[in-house]
């Protein structure tokens, strides 16, 4: 695709400047479309986005064929509705647990060739499961703790899933299944797999020694930003390029978290328009949130505002 793409008639829309990596990307990236648009039948289109987010690798193909585990990602894509509603990495997020079971399903293929997820959500491949979990999780030299519990998680939906489908098709012994999988999950899934994981993760917190930043530290970080900003705004008034309008951005997002740290989340998910669309706190409609802030964070409100004023 990408061969053909230097010497698409469709490139004359493109602009000039873009250097040859670029252009290849987004001929690939437009190939990707095309594809997606004729693999997924009308029930699937949600997962075009999704696929072309996705690594082309191994896992992929695995996704791509294994039927349960497609209509999982579907049903978690179609929960995240339209991009003005969604989070930053909402898409991110529906990527790594669908690939998560792409994996398992990989790990289990070592041992027996060719099986699929909807075969190993039984109560016989349970054991099976749980035991390659542990291997996925705990039981290596390079643990990842999260992995169980995120696997454990992951797979009481795709049971779920598994047990709608079968009671559209009205398949009896594989709703019965699914179902038997689901009681064995929460009888012995904590105790098999998620427990090991959070010793392991007790264990390693109380090796770590917690240490605080010094304040002069804290300053100085705080000026470097703020004179990087200062130089970036610079830069973009005289060419607006996508990278210093990225590290801007980035730049940004650093010096509110050092001032706010203990809510990271909103700020990486804050988007301009909500910034833009705040309400006025110094209106009289406001007076019931301010009676809501604590001392500290009336007198940082009030500080905030003489600094806009100035």
């Amino acid at each position: 695709m990408w061969r053909h793409q230097q010497t698409c008639q469709a490139r004359d829309n493109e602009s000039e400047g873009a250097t040859a990596c670029t252009k290849r990307c987004r001929g690939v990236t437009s190939c990707r479309w095309i594809f997606n648009s004729a693999l997924f039948d009308v029930s699937e289109t949600c997962l075009r986005e999704l696929m072309n987010r996705m690594r082309d690798d191994r896992l992929k193909v695995i996704v791509l064929q294994d039927e349960l585990i497609r209509k999982y990602a579907s049903l978690r894509m179609k929960a995240l509705h339209s991009k003005a509603v969604q989070k930053h990495n909402d898409v991110h997020r529906v990527s790594q647990s669908t690939r998560l079971m792409a994996r398992l399903v990989e790990e289990e293929r070592k041992q027996i060739p060719s099986i699929t997820l909807d075969e190993l959500v039984t109560p016989s491949h349970f054991d099976l499961v749980t035991k390659v979990a542990r291997t996925m999780s705990t039981d290596k030299d390079e643990q990842s703790l999260n992995v169980g519990r995120s696997l454990g998680l992951v797979l009481s939906h795709v049971a779920k899933v598994k047990n709608g489908m079968a009671l559209r098709a009205g398949d009896e012994n594989r709703r019965l299944s699914a179902s038997a999988f689901q009681q064995l999950y929460k009888a012995e899934w904590n105790f098999r797999v998620n427990s090991p994981a959070v010793k392991f993760m007790n264990a390693k917190k109380k090796e770590k020694t917690a240490s605080i930043p010094l304040n002069e530290d804290l300053q100085h970080l705080c000026s470097h930003i703020v004179q990087k900003i200062k130089q970036l705004m610079i830069k973009l008034h005289k060419v607006a390029t996508p990278h210093n309008r990225t590290w801007l951005a980035k730049l940004v997002m650093s010096r509110l978290i050092l001032f706010n740290k203990r809510r990271l989340a909103e700020i990486k998910y804050l988007k301009v328009k909500q910034y833009i669309d705040r309400p006025d706190w110094n209106t009289e409609d406001a007076d019931e949130m301010e009676l809501a802030l604590s001392p500290v964070d009336r007198m940082l409100a009030k500080r905030l505002d003489l600094n806009c004023q100035t």
